[in-house]
């Protein structure tokens, strides 16, 4: 699955089909020039090197 990396706080957010949008959870919707990129999301967050986005991820550490 693909994700979107954000690579300033390390989390990685659901990509969302929505062109408007960013990321399924909106958290990149307000941020002024996000440093991100597209990532596999095993791969990111294999290494622990990433965490998944808890609002975008049933099992990821960071929910509302």
């Amino acid at each position: 699955m693909r994700g979107l990396l954000n690579e300033q706080t390390e989390v990685v957010h659901r990509l969302e089909d929505d062109p408007a949008k960013l990321t399924d959870c909106g958290a990149l919707d307000y941020t002024v020039d996000p440093v991100t990129t597209v990532v596999d999301v095993g791969d990111a967050t294999e290494n622990g090197s990433a965490e998944k986005c808890g609002r975008c991820f049933e099992d990821g550490p960071r929910g509302y």
